[in-house]
């Protein structure tokens, strides 16, 4: 593989976060793994003595499993590890309710080294009149919109390096306390603005499917599934929990 890329997901010991993870594991992570891909889970720790530690594929991470600001330090603590411990081209950051196509996922990566001007890139948040149905890529002006645009909304952003340096060189939790605690993905957005970075949306990683479209589809578009007609561009998407294994063995009978 030409490429190195790491693919990051929160643990939580909920039974139902626990089940979603079951999922993935059932279903792409190996797939991805067998191409090459370093995936690592991240995992609370409190009283860790250091900031993070890898034991396997597990990243134990000074934090907790609360949904607030211990949520965007179990992230950041892996971007730290990432950018001191590893040479990488990109970052997925994602969550294991998003189910990613291991092929369409590499193809995605090599798109990115052959695009090197897209360093941070995703489905971004809010949707500003994008088609999902449509295979598109658009570079965002965050200075257009009076609001913070933000990376993802649960299906996952791509980080370069440059990017990852970025979040981590200015992140602290003390920091950006006028987005929610839990919100990484518009904190981290915030950091890259600060810092000249631009944000890509690219349609191959969509937040919302048929089970949950997330935003208001007053159009009646819907939206594809990664394994159905005209899900063919898709990379990664969310939310697809309960319906992976369904999604894995279609994919696998085509």
């Amino acid at each position: 593989m030409k490429h190195k890329v790491i693919i990051n997901l929160p643990d939580c010991k909920i039974e139902r976060y626990q089940e979603q993870q079951r999922e993935c594991y059932d279903t792409w992570i190996p797939e991805v793994r067998n191409l090459g891909v370093e995936v690592i889970k991240s995992v609370s720790m409190e009283d860790l003595d250091s900031e993070y530690y890898l034991d396997g594929d597990s990243l134990f991470c000074r934090c907790t499993d609360k949904l607030d600001r211990n949520f965007t330090l179990k992230r950041y603590y892996f971007l730290k590890w990432a950018l001191e411990n590893r040479e990488f081209d990109y970052v997925f950051v994602t969550s294991f309710d998003t189910f990613v196509h291991p092929l369409r996922f590499l193809n995605l990566i090599s798109w990115h080294l052959d695009h090197p001007e897209v360093e941070a890139s995703g489905d971004i948040w809010p949707r500003v009149g994008f088609n999902p149905w449509i295979d598109q890529v658009i570079k965002m002006d965050q200075s257009d919109y009076p609001w913070n645009l933000s990376l993802s909304g649960g299906s996952g952003f791509l980080l370069n390096r440059r990017s990852v340096s970025a979040i981590v060189e200015n992140y602290s939790p003390e920091k950006y306390t006028q987005f929610r605690d839990f919100s990484d993905d518009e904190i981290f957005s915030y950091i890259l603005k600060e810092n000249g970075i631009d944000l890509w949306y690219h349609a191959n990683i969509v937040t919302g499917s048929p089970q949950n479209i997330y935003w208001d589809d007053s159009n009646g578009l819907g939206v594809p599934r990664i394994d159905q007609e005209g899900g063919h561009f898709l990379a990664a998407q969310s939310p697809l929990d309960g319906n992976m294994r369904e999604i894995f063995n279609n994919l696998k009978t085509k």
